[in-house]
């Protein structure tokens, strides 16, 4: 039922709700720039060491989702 009023909301936006697993791709390991960040789950925000990035770690986590999405369908 979540996700179907998640749709419903997108869809009420203008957007679209795409979905992802996370088992496998450990999204929240890992940085836009492609290093690995090991963080705990009590650690809400993503740092990189690599690049320099700072961010609420659920954002980046959705950014490199969506930046895999559209890579994959190029």
């Amino acid at each position: 039922m979540l996700v179907t009023a998640l749709q419903q909301e997108c869809h009420a936006a203008g957007g679209r709700l795409y979905r992802a697993g996370t088992h496998a791709t450990a999204m929240s390991q890992h940085c836009l720039c492609g290093a690995r960040v090991p963080e705990t789950l009590a650690q809400r925000t993503h740092h990189c060491p690599q690049c320099g990035l700072r961010g609420d770690r659920d954002i980046v986590s959705a950014a490199l989702a969506r930046l895999r999405r559209v890579r994959r369908f190029r």
